[in-house]
């Protein structure tokens, strides 16, 4: 009742969009179910857009400070990278390690939080910078070590972005020291970790699959062949049905079909498993169009779009 109460007032036209692109990304996958047989797993996927919602007006309804919101952004950030360095000590391996897809959870999440408390560096005028500038040199640390490729990619886009945006002189003071020292700071970190050698590898794996268009080793260390055969097998099933899709739960077996018509290569060649269990594209955007058609695609599209101008 408190949070309805303290909701009580209208919503302003940017928040109805973005409560809108919620409910969006919830009700077209449970439509779904309407033209395809579905797993419950598959649908939890999506039924978490709608859990979303009560959260979003909770928050709304508390009143916080800018500083103590930046502050919680700094100690989360901190605590998470301690977690992941835990995990790198633990796992004796080069890239931090825990459950599935963690490397790529850690640094999509810290990268996040680096954004944060590096903003917060310029806003804090007292102690509490040292706490940001803790949690930038953490973050980064992990970062680094996870040595996710699209993360980092990612963030270098982030930041160029922010360097030319019409609100950088509000979120950075950048002088010549400060400039010099976090180029030193990015360099010596992405020579600490494993990155250089990741791309190395993704090119010499890459090269003569997209211009012989030969096959692939898939137990070659950081390749990207499998990803590229799997994004061709997801635009074959986005031309065949790309009104209704092929279903949640049916991209494993359209991927077998395609194998066993030689339309793809096997993702994991003489192997038991060819498809190498893949049950969804590993690029969001080829995912929901070719499992739920257009509108899955113009959902998703409208949710990226809404949630950058909210």
């Amino acid at each position: 009742s408190h949070i309805l109460y303290k909701n009580s007032e209208k919503l302003t036209i940017t928040e109805r969009y973005f409560v809108s692109s919620f409910i969006l990304m919830f009700y077209i996958p449970m439509t779904g179910i309407l033209f395809h047989t579905t797993t419950l797993g598959e649908l939890d996927n999506y039924f978490r857009f709608f859990l979303v919602i009560p959260i979003f007006f909770l928050i709304r309804s508390v009143e916080i400070s800018l500083a103590n919101i930046l502050l919680i952004f700094n100690i989360s950030g901190i605590l998470s990278s301690l977690y992941g360095l835990s995990l790198f000590f633990e796992t004796d391996s080069f890239r931090v390690r825990g459950y599935t897809s963690s490397a790529s959870i850690f640094s999509n999440i810290l990268m996040i939080f680096f954004l944060v408390s590096l903003i917060s560096f310029f806003y804090f005028n007292d102690r509490r910078r040292i706490l940001s500038l803790i949690c930038i040199v953490l973050t980064l640390s992990v970062i680094a070590i996870a040595s996710t490729r699209a993360s980092f990619l990612t963030l270098l886009i982030v930041i160029f972005f922010l360097l030319i945006s019409n609100h950088r002189k509000k979120i950075f003071i950048l002088k010549p020291s400060s400039i010099v020292l976090s180029s030193i700071l990015v360099l010596f970190l992405i020579s600490l970790s494993n990155l250089p050698v990741r791309i190395s590898n993704s090119y010499n794996s890459t090269y003569n699959y997209i211009t012989n268009n030969s096959g692939h080793f898939w137990k070659h260390k950081d390749s990207i062949v499998p990803r590229l055969i799997i994004w061709k097998a997801s635009l074959n099933m986005i031309k065949d049905s790309p009104i209704k899709g092929i279903g949640l739960s049916n991209f494993n077996k359209e991927l077998q079909i395609q194998i066993d018509n030689e339309v793809i290569l096997p993702i994991r060649p003489a192997s038991d498993d060819l498809t190498a269990g893949m049950n969804h594209a590993h690029n969001q955007y080829f995912d929901l169009f070719a499992k739920l058609g257009v509108t899955g695609f113009v959902a998703l599209c409208f949710f990226v779009i809404i949630s950058y101008w909210f």
